[in-house]
């Protein structure tokens, strides 16, 4: 990520690649793994929702959900983790 100039306003313009970005928008989120592995397993539970209704929500494959909810998943993006928000919401 770089600085390639300023606004009137004294706002800054910068270049990022989509990988730099994610990162950043990650780093304002309090993105708690631990937490949003028991918020799914709580909000499938009391609903009695599966892993394979709930990945179909959200957009991923049952094993995807499988692999967050044992904590196993390294490379949650920022848009799935925005999808599982809203659909436990």
């Amino acid at each position: 990520m770089k600085k390639i100039g300023t606004t009137s306003s004294g706002n800054y313009i910068i270049e990022a690649t989509p990988e730099e970005w994610r990162d950043y928008l990650i780093q304002g989120i309090d993105f708690d793994p631990k937490a949003l592995v028991s918020e799914i397993q709580a909000y499938r539970e009391q609903t009695g929702m599966t892993q394979s209704r709930f990945a179909e929500i959200v957009g991923v494959s049952r094993n995807y959900i499988s692999l967050i909810e044992r904590g196993l998943a390294t490379n949650l993006s920022l848009s799935v983790y925005q999808r599982i928000l809203e659909a436990i919401s």
